[in-house]
C-alpha cells in the first residue's frame, strides 16, 4: 500500500505522504524516492516518506533495503493489526494510496486504504498475467479485494497491452494505466567490464513458474 500525491512527482504541494505495504517493490520504490526528492520534496517543508514491509522470511534472507534516502522511513511489521491506527492516520493525509499485488495482507490493506479519506486510492498489479490465470484456473487469488478492483480511482499494471482490458473487463477497474519495471540509474548504469563477469551468456530476472 503506497500513498502520494502524483506517482510522477508533480504538483505544488508542500507536503507529501508515500507508505507502502508491499514487499515486491523495494527496487523500484528506492528509485522512486530518489527521483520524488531531487524533484520535488528536498523544498518541502513537511515531506514524510515511509516504508512498512510486512517481515517474511523468504524476503528477509535476502532483504538489500534496509535503510531509504533522504530522511524517508522504512520499517517492517509481524502484524497489520499492529500497525492498524498508524496506518489509518497515515491514510488521512495522504495524496494518494495504494495497495499492491502479492500484498500478504491485500484486502485489509485495500479495506484500510477505500476506508480512508486519501485523495486518490490505486492498486497496483506487479504480475497481470498471473493474476488473469489465477482468475481462469479457478485459484484463490488472495492479495485482492472480495469485490475486485472497481473501487480504486485507477489500477496500475507492470504489464501493459491486452491485460489492461483484461483488469477492467474481469475485476471492474474503473481506469487502468501500465506502470513499467524501472530502476534508479544513479544505483544502476553501465560502468567498465569486469573480467570475472565475462560470459556468453547474461541473465537479470527473478524466477517465476510461469516463466
Amino acid at each position: 500500500m503506497t500513498t502520494c500525491r502524483d506517482i510522477c512527482a508533480a504538483g505544488d504541494a508542500a507536503a507529501y505522504q508515500v507508505n507502502l505495504y508491499c514487499n515486491a517493490l523495494g527496487n523500484r520504490f528506492d528509485g522512486r524516492v530518489e527521483s520524488l526528492t531531487r524533484r520535488k520534496f528536498k523544498s518541502a517543508s513537511a515531506t514524510c516518506i515511509s516504508k512498512s514491509e510486512k517481515d517474511v522470511s523468504y524476503y528477509a534472507d535476502t532483504r538489500d533495503l534496509v535503510n531509504l534516502p533522504h530522511g524517508a522511513n522504512l520499517s517492517f511489521y509481524t502484524d497489520l493489526k499492529g500497525i492498524r491506527n498508524e496506518v489509518k492516520r497515515e491514510l488521512g493525509r495522504a495524496d494518494l494510496a495504494l495497495c499492491t499485488s502479492f500484498c500478504p495482507d491485500g484486502p485489509a490493506a485495500s479495506e484500510l486504504i477505500l476506508d480512508s479519506r486519501a485523495g486518490i486510492k490505486a492498486f497496483y498489479d506487479l504480475n497481470t498475467p498471473a493474476t488473469l490465470d489465477g482468475l481462469s484456473a479457478g485459484a484463490d487469488v488472495s492479495f485482492l479485494p472480495a469485490q475486485g478492483l472497481g473501487d480504486f480511482d485507477i489500477v496500475l499494471s507492470y504489464t501493459g497491452g491486452w491485460a489492461l482490458a483484461e483488469l477492467k473487463t474481469r475485476l471492474g477497474a474503473r481506469a487502468v494505466a501500465p506502470l513499467y519495471g524501472s530502476v534508479d540509474p544513479e544505483n544502476h548504469r553501465p560502468v567498465s567490464p569486469r573480467e570475472e563477469f565475462r560470459s556468453a551468456l547474461s541473465y537479470l530476472g527473478t524466477y517465476a513458474e510461469d516463466k
